[in-house]
């Protein structure tokens, strides 16, 4: 059995159809209440229009612009907006654009005005990422600006710019009221244990899915155990357990220098072993579909936007056929 499609990528139109179709399959549109808005969750019942016995909250990072906060933002320079409320290129043309973040909808921005636009500058933290295209900057964070319109980067770099647009977003629970217990420190969601349940308000609230990148399997199998643990099927470790796992995890992190905007950026493929196998008792990820991920993952950490056009999956699947029949023929 082929692992693709003669033409191997689905479309946007193609994508939306398989979610739309999904949702129906399953019975997800008739509970979804679309246009409604959460505005309070109180630890204890009171009169309200609804009552429920558990919160799972799934908003995730990519819903509440974040701007980026330094020395002379606020008197200058020039027009500054986020990527959010970016809807065509032609208000860049001809002018000098900095970028801030470079994850997906800054990508992307950029992609779309770089032809048009007189210079774009891409500044962010992480220095490792690939190129883009040789026509971009790339810039390590603004350092501070004046009120004529110069920017000065952290490498000691200054330019005068036109406009800024800001491509960050944060994690926002204005609703959730907790007295503390959950908190959002440094854009990291803390204390979480397994990254889902706060310790102390397990079962009244989860959180599904915080992982930093949109990974459909990790969210798969942490919705099917928030699910299962909040019917009754499997069972929560102790709060103290839960409590000496989130300190372990801490201590682990703080070890390595991470910053705990990095709190959810976890290894999946750990994930499938903890949760999809021992805790749900699903068989392992086939091979093809843990090899299709990561050779996926890996071209586009290296050839960017044209990453599909490089691969050669025919001659890929071959291989993967020819290494099957070795292991075969190994275990055999």
């Amino acid at each position: 059995m082929h692992l693709f499609t003669p033409r191997n990528f689905p479309g946007h139109k193609e994508v939306l159809r398989f979610l739309r179709s999904f949702a129906e399959d399953s019975g997800a549109d008739r509970i979804v209440r679309f246009r409604h808005e959460v505005v309070r969750w109180g630890g204890r019942r009171r009169l309200a229009w609804m009552c429920f016995e558990a919160v799972v909250v799934c908003n995730s990072k990519n819903t509440q612009p974040k701007i980026a906060e330094f020395p002379g933002r606020s008197t200058g320079p020039g027009e500054q907006l986020h990527s959010h409320n970016c809807q065509v290129p032609e208000p860049n043309i001809d002018k000098i654009v900095v970028i801030i973040g470079n994850g997906p909808s800054g990508i992307d921005i950029a992609k779309d005005i770089l032809h048009g636009a007189k210079d774009v500058h891409l500044a962010s933290r992480e220095t490792t990422k690939l190129e883009i295209h040789e026509d971009l900057f790339k810039n390590p964070p603004i350092d501070y600006a004046e009120v004529d319109g110069r920017i000065a980067f952290q490498d000691g770099l200054s330019i005068y710019i036109d406009i800024i647009i800001h491509c960050t977003y944060k994690y926002y629970f204005p609703f959730l009221k907790t007295n503390g217990i959950v908190n959002v420190n440094d854009n990291g969601v803390m204390p979480l244990d397994q990254y889902i349940f706060p310790h102390v308000l397990a079962l009244r609230v989860s959180t599904v899915p915080l992982k930093w990148e949109s990974e459909p399997e990790p969210v798969r199998l942490q919705s099917r155990w928030a699910a299962k643990i909040l019917s009754g099927k499997l069972l929560l470790p102790s709060e103290d357990e839960m409590t000496s796992s989130i300190e372990r995890y801490y201590q682990r992190i703080e070890a390595v220098g991470w910053p705990k905007r990095h709190l959810t950026c976890f290894n999946w493929k750990s994930l499938i072993m903890r949760i999809g196998l021992l805790e749900l008792g699903l068989p392992p990820l086939e091979k093809c579909r843990l090899n299709t991920y990561f050779t996926s993952l890996s071209l586009l950490m290296t050839f960017g936007e044209i990453w599909r056009d490089t691969w050669d999956v025919e001659k890929w699947m071959k291989g993967e056929e020819e290494s099957d029949k070795i292991n075969c023929t190994l275990e055999c």
